[in-house]
């Protein structure tokens, strides 16, 4: 399994239902999950509109190379292990085609690390 470091760095952040979010579209990535209760956003730091009830910042986000079949299992697992192990928490962002894991950026190379001493290229 091969993982790509995005550039830049990410936050992970709370608004109400309401907010308009426009505005952070228009870089590489960026999710949005809509609950009754909240919107979390998870995009470039420098792009998160204003009025955040709470906001997590300083994350380097990686993403798993390659489109994954539904059918697949364990992705998540055999990422997530290795970084449970070595202390490093994350948090995982799941599209259509692919997962990304989003790990403090003070945490990296250590979570870089433990990928690769599990078999995982981080590029």
């Amino acid at each position: 399994m091969k993982l790509r470091l995005l550039d830049g760095d990410f936050t992970v952040a709370r608004y109400a239902p309401d907010v308009d979010l426009a505005p952070i579209y228009t870089r590489e990535f960026c999710s949005i999950t809509r609950t009754r209760n909240e919107v979390t956003v998870v995009c470039d730091s420098d792009l998160l509109p204003p009025g955040m009830q709470k906001r997590e910042d300083g994350w380097a986000c990686l993403e798993v190379e390659g489109w994954l079949d539904f059918s697949l299992t364990g992705i998540l697992n055999q990422i997530t292990a290795p970084l449970a192990e070595a202390e490093v928490s994350l948090f995982a962002v799941s599209t259509f085609d692919t997962d990304y894991v989003l790990v403090k950026r003070s945490f990296l190379e250590k979570a870089r690390s433990a990928l690769r001493k599990s078999g995982i290229t981080v590029t």
